[in-house]
């Protein structure tokens, strides 16, 4: 029983269904594709070019294009502000049946010159 499963161990550590070579093909193939994907990332990242001319679309470096970003970021337009309700409480609508109170009256001139 032993040397029956010895045999089979070393049948399994030696037997090899696929050669080494497609392994090696195959990394040698993907160290090639990755080198192009690399070499077009750099070329679109850091030149200028068009996406599509006819509607004047363009591709910049990214170091300008962040240069650019910067300014636009600074303009004061861009300052964060507070923000407000999209609408008055009052404007808004209420559900049927419910009474709709009178808007409050602002003070007049001659009331708080009296006080």
């Amino acid at each position: 029983m032993f040397v029956l499963f010895l045999a089979a161990v070393i049948v399994l550590v030696l037997w090899n269904p696929r050669p080494l070579d497609e392994d090696a093909e195959r990394a040698i193939l993907r160290a090639k594709n990755l080198k192009e994907l690399r070499e077009a990332n750099e070329k679109r990242l850091n030149n200028y070019g068009w996406v599509d001319q006819a509607k004047g679309i363009v591709f910049i470096p990214i170091a300008r294009a962040m240069e650019l970003e910067t300014v636009s970021l600074n303009d004061p337009k861009w300052k964060p502000h507070a923000t407000y309700p999209i609408a008055p409480i009052d404007l808004v609508p209420k559900p049927a049946g419910m009474p709709v109170p009178a808007p409050a009256a602002a003070p007049s001139a001659s009331s708080t010159s009296a006080k």
